[in-house]
């Protein structure tokens, strides 16, 4: 690693496949996420909102929730909003890009305490950090 892989090694990880190949359903794929967060000790809220030709449609769960439901809209003050296009979501929830090389491309924009992304990345990848 180097540079901003030092740095940040969890955005250097790239996340599970979050959806199955043939379905690419958004609130599946974040309710993945969210499954995959579950068990961390994470506490918070977060926010993804993802810019599709038709809006932004926003995906939004709490952190410490064990069977965490995911609300289809923008929370109220989360304390991460993670900002992307629905092709650089593909990207991430395929496996193809890492968090660091979407953030790096200009690709992903976050707001709020980047501490708890760094720990949901090592949440949803188990790995970093």
């Amino acid at each position: 690693m180097s540079g901003a892989a030092d740095a940040f090694p969890e955005f250097a990880v790239a996340f599970p496949q979050l959806h199955d190949s043939a379905d690419r359903d958004l609130a599946r794929s974040f309710g993945r996420l969210a499954e995959l967060t579950s068990a961390s000790a994470l506490s918070g809220t977060v926010t993804f909102g993802v810019t599709q030709a038709t809006g932004v449609a926003h995906f939004s769960w709490p952190l410490k929730a064990a069977s965490p439901q995911v609300a289809l809209e923008r929370a109220n003050s989360p304390d991460l909003e993670v900002l992307l296009t629905e092709d650089t979501w593909w990207a991430l929830a395929d496996g193809t890009v890492t968090p660091l090389e979407a953030f790096g491309q200009g690709r992903i924009r976050l707001l709020g305490e980047v501490a708890l992304a760094r720990s949901l990345a090592v949440a949803v990848t188990g790995r970093g950090g």
